[in-house]
């Protein structure tokens, strides 16, 4: 890797950033697109991040973006006039899609919480709901809550 930074520096996201047009040490913040999360992703391969993030990242790592993408682009301008990428690959089915739990937590052992792991049931069999954030501190659980 480029200067024998370890894939989980922050510099990374520094470089990618710049690519971007913005330098995390004047402004303090990172190129809309670039973070910790799109990165991992980008390192992991199975979930698409932001286009402009994904041709930074191979840019930093001097990559050529359309060999790691694999696909032959197609460019079309949108009704906006803005420039698309769009693949040859038609998209999958909704229905296709699967969900890689590969990273989520699997404790066997789950204690407390469980009149919010009751609620959580009741919203998503019961009412349907689709969409249900959990919100708090960092470390109380809320990850291990969402995958019982």
């Amino acid at each position: 890797m480029k200067q024998g930074w370890a894939a989980s520096d922050f510099r990374w996201m520094q470089a990618a950033s710049l690519v971007l047009g913005t330098d995390w040490e004047s402004l303090g913040v990172l190129a809309a697109g670039v973070s910790e999360g799109t990165w991992k992703r980008f390192l992991a391969g199975k979930v698409a991040i932001n286009a402009e993030a994904f041709k930074a990242y191979c840019e930093v790592l001097r990559l050529d973006w359309q060999t790691v993408a694999e696909v032959e682009p197609k460019t079309g301008v949108a009704e906006n006039g803005a420039t698309a990428l769009a693949t040859e690959e038609p998209a999958p089915e909704a229905s296709t899609l699967l969900v890689d739990w590969s990273s989520a937590p699997d404790d066997a052992i789950f204690y407390g919480r469980q009149s919010e792991l009751d609620t959580l049931r009741h919203w998503v069999i019961e009412d349907r709901c689709r969409l249900i954030t959990l919100l708090g501190m960092g470390g109380i659980g809320k990850t291990a809550l969402s995958v019982r």
